[in-house]
């Protein structure tokens, strides 16, 4: 079987491993990274540093679609998740009952050391797959061209030359690849970039009894200029983030505890969730880029034998967590190609990867990026005091359905499915009488006074308890550029 040397041991290089130790492949996992994940992965939040992963203590959930493709394909991976993390049924606390026919949208989430803590020591124990800390790749080893191009053949290391039959990029968004590909000779690495525009300020909370707020809506929600996520995870702890455009200089005051409590206790469905006992400050998240990237322009490799997954092909702004999801996803579609192309013929799996890879993921990159630049106009609009009109009949559907989720459980289970990746937007608005439910829920929405207004959250962000002592858990602002950190 081939040997396969995956670059990066982060989430989407260990199921990148898993995927294809499965297929009966040596796979060996080379991180920059030194520090080893705990024994215990409860203990990672507090004992593991990542300082290669600009998001690691970040707002973090898993897809309820992570769950079920996990546990159609990598049983294993819910097995190891499933002893550390929470298995939460979102519609539980709206409906009060738990035991009901919604198990598409029950997912197993947790922090995000927790989780990656649980499948390294899966990846450590799994047969065929050999992890190594502390180990960067400095460039690519090549061979003689294929098809015209460079072919690479492995990677260098500090202790020489790692050969391999394809190496698989993991190294996430800021993907040294580039930098390898032109060193070997090979054209420019075609890329498009552009600032997604938002500003998280995000904190992490427990509860005193261990469990975590109920929920009263999604997990996303907007009031006017500003979103609020809202992410269980385990062990009785959670996360809250306001989310903001970079160029409302208005909001800039939330990276302060006194102003972003004062501001969520003021969103009153999700004014619960500050509650608890807060175990950081105010984590600042900004310059969050959608990037995307190919290696075959035109239809034409650039270079054979390297093929990037996940975020080093593509990556978005993170709201609601579909990284890890497609991680797998596309993890399991380099599984597939392999099983049916195979790897003897480079120039020809390369242009298969680019294929599959554009049909099978692109499409969620572009779902996403158009999300956020609607979202970013809203807020504009909600700024200026004007509405937001746009002529895209399925986006302004699916905002619809995101007003009016928390009036009607069966809305809220429809935008799990959609958010959670279990189901296209097309597929759910299709299902008989649901677009009636929506158009029905937001005439009685239509009318509804907003939660917050646009001079209230200015007045708060600015006012709110300057002169008070930090409490407990409160520490200054850390800031995480995701372009230079």
């Amino acid at each position: 079987m081939p040997e396969i040397v995956v670059a990066g041991a982060g989430l989407g290089g260990l199921l990148t491993a898993l995927a294809l130790a499965g297929d009966g492949h040596h796979v060996t996992v080379l991180e920059r990274d030194a520090g080893a994940p705990p024994g215990e992965p409860l203990a990672a939040w507090d004992h593991w540093q990542r300082r290669g992963v600009a998001q690691f203590r970040q707002l973090f959930y898993l897809l309820p679609g992570f769950r079920q493709l996990a546990e159609r394909e990598l049983p294993a991976v819910t097995d190891a998740l499933d002893a550390v993390a929470l298995r939460h049924h979102p519609l539980a606390d709206v409906t009060g009952e738990s035991s009901q026919p919604d198990g598409d949208i029950v997912t197993v989430t947790a922090r995000r050391p927790t989780v990656e803590a649980a499948i390294a020591r899966l990846t450590d124990t799994t047969p065929g797959i050999d992890v190594h800390r502390g180990a960067p790749i400095r460039g690519l080893a090549t061979g003689d061209p294929i098809a015209g191009v460079p072919h690479v053949t492995g990677v260098v290391t500090d202790h020489g030359v790692r050969r391999a039959d394809l190496v698989v990029d993991a190294t996430g968004r800021r993907s040294p690849a580039s930098d390898w590909l032109t060193a070997v000779g090979a054209r420019p690495w075609p890329e498009v970039a552009e600032d997604s525009g938002f500003v998280y300020h995000s904190r992490h909370f427990r509860g005193p009894d261990g469990r975590v707020p109920a929920l009263r809506g999604p997990l996303l929600q907007h009031f006017g200029s500003l979103s609020a996520l809202t992410l269980p995870a385990e062990g009785g702890t959670w996360g809250v983030g306001l989310i903001t455009s970079s160029r409302d200089d208005q909001l800039r005051a939330l990276h302060r505890v006194d102003a972003w409590t004062a501001v969520a206790r003021a969103l009153t469905p999700i004014a619960h969730w500050v509650d608890g006992d807060p175990i950081t400050g105010v984590d600042v998240m900004t310059r969050l880029e959608d990037r995307h990237r190919t290696l075959c322009p035109d239809r034409r490799p650039l270079v054979t034998g390297f093929a990037p997954v996940a975020d080093s092909w593509a990556s978005t702004n993170p709201t609601l967590g579909r990284g890890t999801t497609l991680a797998l996803l596309h993890a399991l579609a380099l599984r597939d190609t392999i099983r049916a192309v195979g790897l003897h013929d480079p120039a020809a799996f390369a242009v298969a990867w680019h294929d599959i890879t554009e049909r099978d993921m692109r499409p969620h990159y572009d779902a996403v990026v158009t999300a956020d630049r609607h979202r970013i106009g809203e807020i504009d609009a909600a700024i200026d005091g004007r509405p937001y009109d746009d002529a895209d009949v399925a986006w302004r559907a699916y905002r619809m359905l995101e007003d009016t989720a928390h009036l009607d459980p069966e809305l809220l289970r429809g935008w799990f499915r959609i958010a959670g990746l279990v189901a296209t937007g097309t597929e759910v608005f299709s299902e008989d009488g649901f677009l009636r439910r929506v158009a029905r829920a937001a005439r009685r929405h239509t009318h509804a006074a907003p939660v917050i207004t646009r001079d209230r959250l200015v007045t708060l962000a600015h006012t709110a308890g300057t002169n008070a002592a930090p409490a407990r858990g409160d520490g200054p602002a850390t800031r995480t550029n995701d372009r230079l950190s």
